[in-house]
């Protein structure tokens, strides 16, 4: 299953990316008087804002108006999908073939071709995958022939054959440094795993007369080198050189080797965590090491978890006994440190001085600021207003905004970041006001943004998940604040007529003491979150599984986030320069952690961790993700 679930995410990785909007301009010059144009454009809106039954009813009433007309195949293409995600696959089926069978010439030929052989998976009918792939592979694309040799190997894997998987994987020509490349490595080196030295030269031996197989098989050893997993880089390369022996890559191929298993024997990877383990911050620190107890339980390689030395400093939330901290791991050969929580920045000046790498859990603005050694893996204020902003506009296509919010520091910062943000996607603020922190009458700001713009006219009402043509002065409202003011700022909203707009919040909102309050006012509200406990992706699944079995509770934000930054640190553990300081600083850099709990993420120049965080709805007396893929 858990394999399963990692194929849905890799398809969607590959797939819905190319499925939106190539086809666009060339029907945007259709007249606006044609009945089929305006459903198909009303079932884009609704399949881009994920109410998957009304953009299915649009689609369908779209082919029963233009049967012949130029969007056919799309449509037919996005019914497929919506019912294949419904877990309707056999209906979904006979809308991909159909496309295969009326349409070779579709833009969606290929996609159509990949989904029809993916329903077959996803029912189970793992030998069906393996018997039709080479007729689903032919005469399309390469990047859709990718993707279904991708679900052919996933399907010898669930029939435990993991020869036939890696020869099904190692099979595409891809470049391996590329997002897609690291995805695919990864479910290669999870088969290496299962196979001996003789298995693996047997499947390599396949390719031995195509030269260009065997520089793709020295680049993935390489592939695995960089990324530490010194045990797959020696069994591939040991294949390919008894596979290969005359090619070119065979001394650079023994060059790997002998330093893969160098670094297999290196010395201590020593990790310093400051947290408050003791004062008013206790319950955050113990949090925080329930995090970096799960992610060492993880490492699977057990000479990887040996290596790995945890030296844990009680911070106390005191800013002097921090600075006195970092320097006594600085003496205790620490080459990274996760941490501070509080007080982050005199620990963070102190490792700085001292060239050591910290991953400090803050978002107190400036803190990468303070040097090149310093790195910071937390939900920002930037993160959440990029996320709610980018989605409000590519994907709800709204375009006006007001801003209602607190006159105090947070209010203030969440203000200017998302008007800035706006500015800059060409949108408008039509209003933004504040009110004073403590206040319970919001009728002036309120009466002051309908006097910016003109006063609401809007005529539908939201749904969750739903995208809607506005007719209000505005879209969407931004109010940076906790769910006891906006429950009571909601109400005033109504009494003035503002009932018909997008709300968007920050994380705050997460809470089930906003629905509680606002149950009604609050549905369809747009959240955005570093950690959503409910996700439906797999690795996030896992992590909430095994934790509430390791400690009986359910980990909230501050357990993944650490979780993520451990995990991060002792991926890098394996990389080949990670024995220095220095070496760990480039290695973070570098670093791709697609499967993280809180967002795949990477580090900028600058040290800033560049996540795709979550976002929620409020669709009930629930939460719900709106941002995942398929």
């Amino acid at each position: 299953m858990k394999k399963r679930a990692l194929l849905i995410l890799l398809i969607s990785i590959f797939l819905f990316p190319s499925c939106g909007a190539k086809y666009g301009k060339k029907h945007e010059q259709r007249s606006k008087r044609d009945q089929g144009y305006v459903l198909f454009e009303k079932a884009e809106i609704e399949f881009n804002a994920r109410a998957y039954v009304t953009a299915r009813r649009l689609y369908q009433e779209y082919l029963r108006v233009s049967p012949s007309g130029q969007m056919v195949p799309a449509s037919l293409f996005k019914i497929g999908v919506i019912l294949s995600q419904k877990g309707e696959v056999v209906e979904a089926r006979d809308y991909f073939n159909r496309i295969i069978q009326e349409f070779p010439d579709s833009f969606f030929y290929g996609d159509a071709k990949v989904e029809y052989l993916f329903t077959y998976y996803k029912e189970g009918r793992y030998q069906e995958v393996i018997d039709q792939a080479e007729q689903m592979r032919d005469g399309v694309p390469p990047s859709h022939a990718l993707r279904a040799d991708l679900i052919v190997g996933d399907a010898f894997m669930a029939l435990n054959r993991p020869a036939e998987a890696f020869a099904a994987h190692i099979r595409p020509d891809i470049d391996f440094r590329s997002k897609e490349g690291k995805t695919l490595s990864e479910r290669i080196r999870q088969e290496l795993a299962l196979l001996n030295d003789q298995e693996i030269a047997l499947v390599l031996n396949r390719y031995r007369e195509d030269e260009q197989a065997g520089t793709r098989i020295v680049q993935l050893g390489k592939a695995f080198a960089d990324e530490g997993n010194f045990v797959e880089t020696v069994k591939i390369l040991t294949g390919f050189i008894a596979s290969f022996p005359d090619h070119d890559g065979v001394p650079e191929a023994l060059s790997l080797i002998d330093t893969s298993n160098t670094m297999s024997r290196s010395s201590e990877f020593i990790v310093g965590c400051l947290l408050p383990l003791s004062g008013s911050y206790k319950n955050f620190g113990e949090k925080a090491l329930k995090g970096i107890e799960m992610a060492l339980t993880k490492i699977d390689d057990p000479r990887l978890r040996d290596r790995i030395k945890l030296i844990i400093k009680d911070t106390a939330s005191d800013t002097g006994k921090t600075k006195s901290l970092v320097r006594e791991l600085h003496e205790e050969k620490a080459v990274a440190i996760i941490g501070p929580i509080t007080n982050p920045e005199a620990g963070a000046q102190e490792a700085q001085a001292l060239k050591l790498p910290m991953i400090v859990l803050s978002q107190k603005a400036g803190l990468t600021d303070i040097g090149d050694y310093i790195f910071r893996n937390f939900i920002t204020p930037e993160m959440q207003v990029q996320a709610i902003v980018d989605y409000a506009f590519n994907t709800l296509y709204l375009s006006r905004f007001a801003i209602l919010y607190p006159e105090e520091k947070y209010g203030q910062t969440f203000m200017n970041l998302f008007r800035d943000q706006v500015v800059k996607q060409n949108g408008t603020i039509i209003g933004s006001e504040s009110y004073k922190a403590a206040a319970s009458d919001f009728s002036g700001p309120i009466r002051r943004i309908l006097g910016n713009a003109g006063g609401p006219v809007a005529t539908q009402t939201p749904n969750a998940g739903e995208n809607i043509e506005f007719g209000s002065p505005f879209d969407a409202i931004f109010i940076p604040d906790e769910p006891k003011t906006v429950a009571l700022i909601l109400p005033q909203l109504a009494y003035h007529n503002i009932t018909k707009v997008r709300l968007l919040g920050t994380n705050l909102w997460h809470s089930d003491a906003m629905i509680k309050l606002a149950k009604n006012e609050i549905q369809g509200a747009i959240v955005p979150e570093g950690f959503f406990e409910n996700s439906t992706l797999p690795h996030v699944r896992s992590f909430v599984d095994r934790f509430k079995a390791t400690y009986g509770e359910t980990p909230g934000f501050i357990e993944a986030i650490v979780y993520d930054t451990a995990a991060i640190l002792f991926k890098v553990a394996e990389y080949p320069s990670a024995g220095t300081r220095e070496g760990v600083k480039q290695a973070l850099l570098k670093i791709n952690y697609a499967d993280g709990i809180t967002g795949s993420t990477t580090f900028s120049p600058s040290g800033e961790a560049e996540k795709e965080i979550h976002l929620l709805t409020i669709d009930g007396d629930r939460f719900v993700e709106v941002g995942s893929k398929f």
